[in-house]
């Protein structure tokens, strides 16, 4: 073994990690004391059915947790998403109308203006003080 170039010891651990030469593993064993705890361990692990069960329920809680988890986090972010659109629609809508009353009065206004009526009837008909209209005129003509 050793002209190989690998020493005894890497070909100790190579036949017990492979086991499939049982003779070499007890060989392994008994030259090596960490092998043969590594292989009691093995052999506890894999023969005992409650620990198998055992992994396998902690196996399978973590993937439950895993999955709740990343459940959680789609359900966070489609409520999220859901809120946000929602209130940027209902914002949205609410600012358009305001805005398009608001233009929609200083029209009303400006024409009023340009065909003639007088600035108190504006006020009038409008429900602004004098002082509105004339300011709404101001910013909105040349």
């Amino acid at each position: 073994m050793s002209g190989s170039g690998i020493s005894e010891e890497l070909m100790r651990w190579l036949t017990f990690l492979n086991h499939d030469n049982m003779e070499g593993v007890k060989d392994a064993m008994k030259k090596n004391e960490k092998i043969k705890k590594a292989e009691e361990e093995m052999q506890y692990l894999t023969g005992d059915e409650e620990v198998r069960r055992i992994a396998e329920l902690r196996e399978k809680y973590l993937k439950d947790i895993s999955t709740a988890q990343a459940t959680g986090e789609d359900i966070g972010f489609d409520k999220g998403y859901d809120k946000g659109y929602d209130n940027g629609y209902d914002n949205g809508y609410d600012n358009g109308y305001d805005n398009g009353k608001v233009e929609n009065e200083i029209n009303t206004i400006i024409s009023m203006y340009e065909d003639g009526l007088e600035v108190p009837r504006i006020a009038r008909i409008i429900h602004k003080t004098e002082e509105e209209i004339n300011r709404i005129i101001k910013e909105n003509t040349n």
